[in-house]
Parts: structure tokens; sequence; C-alpha cells
């Protein structure tokens, strides 16, 4: 009933969020063909079985906003999508909170670089350091210009990669919130933010001190929006800050 209502109308946006749709009900959106160009499947137990139903749908839409959040597609599922996601115009693509582990980035920096994604939302997943570094080898070969990486277990190690990888590339917004990112990783962002095309940045929730608060404060001046809420910022680090705020 569904892909027959997506073949009989007109309907450019499609918001089908927090239902029970389930793998199953993926297999009826496989030889749907419509002229949707926002779909937004969230919390839908879909899983790697339904992403391959779906797939089959993406590959010959003209969707270009794609939100499959909290639907336990897992590594599997990513490397389904992978394959056919080059084929589509999608240009916002959000897969939080998807059970993805650093085996699944590999195949998705793979043809990451033949997409023409601007914004993606990786969050609440399990990418690590490991999937980190591996995404940011191929920032720079990529259309993206907001990544969201929030609450990943980053670390200092995978936000030193990254602030490399942020260098060369189309980023202006970047979001690392609740990530384990200390002194180091924020020291070593800092030192990247005016070599790069980075506006605004997330970095709430952190473990970030004094250090590191007073490095990113001293690039401040390049930012339009800068997030450090919830770390462990002493005196120090906040009268630098307020200080920037003033200039």
């Amino acid at each position: 009933a569904l892909s027959k209502a997506l073949l009989s109308n007109n309907l450019l946006k499609l918001d089908i969020g927090d239902n029970c749709i389930g793998k199953e009900g993926m297999k009826h959106f496989s030889s749907a063909s419509s002229k949707l160009t926002t779909i937004n499947l969230t919390n839908n137990n879909i899983q790697t079985q339904g992403v391959l139903y779906l797939s089959q749908f993406i590959a010959n839409s003209l969707i270009q906003s794609f939100k499959a959040n909290q639907n336990s597609i897992g590594d599997g599922g990513i490397e389904i999508l992978a394959s056919v996601l080059p084929k589509t115009p999608i240009k916002n693509l959000y897969l939080s909170n998807n059970l993805i582990s650093h085996k699944a980035i590999k195949p998705l920096t793979k043809n990451l670089p033949l997409m023409s994604i601007l914004k993606l939302d990786l969050s609440y997943n399990q990418i690590g350091n490991q999937g980190t570094k591996i995404l940011a080898s191929v920032l720079k070969l990529t259309t993206i210009e907001h990544l969201i990486l929030e609450n990943n277990d980053i670390g200092d190690e995978g936000a030193s990669v990254l602030a490399l990888g942020i260098r060369s590339s189309r980023l202006n917004c970047l979001n690392l919130g609740s990530n384990h990112i200390g002194d180091k990783g924020a020291i070593a962002i800092a030192s990247n933010i005016k070599e790069s095309n980075i506006l605004s940045i997330f970095l709430h929730y952190n473990l970030i001190r004094d250090d590191g608060a007073i490095a990113i404060a001293k690039v401040a001046y390049k930012l339009e929006f800068l997030n450090l809420t919830l770390n462990l910022i002493g005196n120090c680090g906040e009268a630098m800050l307020s200080r920037q705020r003033k200039t």
C-alpha cells in the first residue's frame, strides 16, 4: 500500500519516522519509484536486511535528504548503502545511532569521493579513533561541509588526526561533542583551524581543561560559533575565552 502511494502521487517530502515498518516493510520500497526528494525513516527497526530492500529504492530515486537514524543498520547495512550512494543525488545523509563501528567506515569512505554529500551525520555510533582516522584520510577528496561525529569515542588520538584532515577539506561545521577529547585533541584542532574553512565547532561535553581552552580561544576570532559547554575548563581558560568574546 505504501509503495503504491509513492508511485501514485506527487509527494516531495515524506516523514514516517518512529513507526514499526521493520525490515519486512522495507520490501515495499524496493520496487517503488517516486518524486521524493526528502525522506525520514528514523527509528523503524530497519536492520541490515531492510537496508538491502531500501537500497534498491534509493538507487533509482531523486532523494537529496535521507534520514535513517536509530535503525540498527549495523556495519553490514552501511556496506550496502555505500555501494549505491554514488548513484544517488543525496546531499544530506543522517545515520546517527546505528551500531556502526570502524569496520564500516572503510567501505563508506572508499565511495565518499564519488558522492555529492554536503552533510554527514554519524553521531552516536562506535567508529572510535580508528574509524575517525580512516574518515580523516579522505575528507579532502569529498564535498562534505558539515560533519557530525558526536559521541563516537574518538578521544585525543582520533581528534588529532582529524584536525589534520580538516585543513584541506571543505568542512565549515564540525561536531565532536561527547568524545572524551582532552587538551591534546583540542590543541591539535586549534592549531589547524586557521588553515581550514571551519566556522562552527562543537566540542561540548569533553575533557578539555585550561590549556585546550586557551588554544581554542586564540583562534576563536575565526569562528562564528563555538560550543565548549560541559568541559573541565578552569579560571585561566575561562578568562582567555572571555577576553576573546569581548574583542
